[in-house]
C-alpha cells in the first residue's frame, strides 16, 4: 500500500500511553503513526470501542457475531443490534463504567444480528482511553450454543430423573406383588 518499507516500534506500556505520548511528541513529518486498539483486533471474542453512543472501533470477531460490515457499524450506535428484550440491559452496561465502575458485571443478553438471526451474548464493558477521549470497551461472547447445550442437558437430566422416579415406582409396585404372592 505504501510502497516502501515501514519501520514499526513498538512502544508499550501503560496500556498504550507511553506510545500515544510519543507520537503527540514527535515531529507532524508525516511518517510517525498511532495503531492504537490494533492488538484488539486478532481477540477471538468480540470488541467494540463506544464513544458517545457510537461504536468507534470493531474488530472481525464482532462483524462476525453482527453478520455485517465496518461501514455498517462504525460511527452508529450499537443499540439497533441489541434485541428490544435486552436493549435497557446492554444502555445499562455501557454507561456503568462511566458513571464509576471500573468494570461493568458480565451480563446476558440476545443481540440481532443483520440478517434477522438472534444470539446470545455474554457482555462486559469497562471504561479506557481512546483516541483521545474516554469511551468504553466492550467485550462480548457468543454463547448461544453454549446455552443451547445447557438446556438440552438439563432437559435430559429432567427426562432422566422421570426415568428414575418411574423406575422406583414399578419396582415398588414388582416388590408389593411379589409379597402378596408370597403371603
Amino acid at each position: 500500500v505504501w510502497r516502501r518499507p515501514v519501520p514499526s516500534v513498538n512502544r508499550g506500556g501503560a496500556a498504550g500511553e507511553i506510545g500515544t505520548a510519543f507520537v503527540a511528541r514527535a515531529t507532524a513529518d508525516g511518517y510517525t503513526l498511532l495503531r492504537g486498539l490494533s492488538s484488539l483486533t486478532l481477540l477471538p471474542e468480540a470488541v467494540f470501542v463506544i464513544a458517545d453512543d457510537r461504536i468507534t472501533f470493531v474488530n472481525d470477531a464482532a462483524l462476525r457475531l453482527l453478520g455485517t460490515t465496518p461501514e455498517a457499524v462504525l460511527e452508529r450506535s450499537l443499540l439497533p443490534y441489541v434485541h428490544r428484550d435486552s436493549r435497557e440491559l446492554v444502555r445499562a452496561q455501557i454507561a456503568a463504567p462511566s458513571a464509576g465502575n471500573a468494570v461493568a458485571p458480565p451480563v446476558q443478553a440476545r443481540l440481532l444480528r443483520a440478517d434477522g438471526v438472534v444470539r446470545v451474548v455474554e457482555a462486559m464493558a469497562t471504561l479506557i482511553r481512546a483516541h483521545g477521549e474516554d469511551s468504553v470497551l466492550v467485550v462480548m461472547r457468543d454463547v448461544t450454543e453454549l446455552r443451547g447445550a445447557q438446556s438440552a442437558l438439563a432437559r435430559s437430566h429432567a427426562e432422566l430423573r422421570r426415568l428414575f422416579t418411574a423406575q422406583d415406582r414399578v419396582q415398588e409396585a414388582e416388590r408389593k406383588r411379589i409379597a402378596r404372592e408370597l403371603h
